[in-house]
């Protein structure tokens, strides 16, 4: 982990957290969605994600949330 992140954190004891899913449609469309507030950008480069810059969308196809598949 990042010194940077390390101290951001310690400096910020309410860290908000946001889940991101990567669904491919089977049209092959893949949605980007997060179940935060905001939508969430992630540059390429960024440890564990391997893909290009991508932006997460927070309400552009509705409220996403973790549970169980309906």
């Amino acid at each position: 982990m990042p010194t940077s992140l390390k101290t951001f954190l310690a400096a910020n004891p309410v860290v908000h957290r946001a889940d991101l899913f990567a669904i491919t449609l089977p049209t092959g469309t893949v949605m980007y969605v997060t179940d935060g507030q905001w939508s969430i950008t992630v540059p390429s480069g960024t440890q564990g994600w391997s893909g290009a810059t991508t932006t997460f969308q927070a309400a552009q196809y509705g409220n996403w949330s973790r549970g169980p598949i309906t």
